[in-house]
């Protein structure tokens, strides 16, 4: 049975934060165990990490991450559910990269997921991370459409289909329906995140930060949205 299409959910803070909220990232264990996790392997890397506890709106949070630039800067927020978000100051918004290793140190899942509106580089991802190694990355399952370097627009899936996916929606004609912005809330909130949701988040946090390996290379959030022509609440 194909399921009735449902409205796009509008963007986290209505896109007024993007591109740091253009990508969101979440791991299923205690915010205070994974700060802790989060901060050892910082130092083990030699990044010399300054923990401190943090308090405020998420809109204050996130806006005191700026300037941009390579993710010296991180945030963990618990949230209303098991699952803690995390966030980190690099010019796209978080990083994947540390969410497959945080999952195989901590024994748990991680969520990573996209949307991105700017005009010419739309992209939608939706990136299940496993509790245990697999063949790449610890990725269990990944969706995403975007477009490619010519322009056009490409759709990929690999790894174990979960149960909460709209296979129906795959084989759309066009190739942006088959991973929409309500399909990824969708999955999200099978697995407990409501992802778009304000309220979703919690106002007390940890904040990591380390040496920033390129101090002279950022940018604000109003500069970056100017730079990729992208206007806050245009969808």
């Amino acid at each position: 049975m194909t399921r009735r299409a449902q409205a796009n959910p509008r963007p986290l803070l209505n896109g007024e934060l993007w591109p740091l909220t253009g990508q969101l990232a979440f791991i299923d264990a205690a915010a205070s165990d994974v700060v802790e996790v989060l901060a050892t392997w910082r130092l083990e890397l030699g990044r010399e990490p300054a923990v401190s506890a943090v308090t405020g709106s998420l809109r204050d949070l996130l806006g005191g991450l700026q300037p941009l630039g390579f993710g010296y800067r991180e945030l963990v927020l618990p949230t209303t559910s098991r699952w803690t978000s995390y966030w980190s100051n690099d010019f796209n918004g978080p990083d994947p990269a540390p969410l497959g290793y945080l999952a195989e140190r901590m024994a748990c899942r991680a969520l990573f997921l996209m949307w991105s509106p700017a005009p010419g580089q739309e992209a939608n991802q939706f990136e299940l991370y496993a509790d245990h190694p697999t063949s790449f990355l610890n990725i269990e399952r990944s969706v995403q459409v975007g477009r490619n370097d010519d322009g056009n627009w490409q759709f990929d899936a690999n790894g174990d289909v979960q149960p909460f996916e709209d296979l129906t929606a795959y084989r759309s004609r066009r190739i942006v329906d088959r991973l929409t912005p309500a399909m990824i809330a969708g999955y999200a909130q099978a697995l407990g995140v409501q992802p778009f949701d304000v309220d979703f988040y919690g106002d007390a946090g940890w904040l990591v930060t380390t040496r920033d390996p390129k101090p002279d290379v950022r940018a604000t959030i109003a500069e970056l949205q100017a730079r990729y022509g992208y206007t806050p609440g245009v969808e």
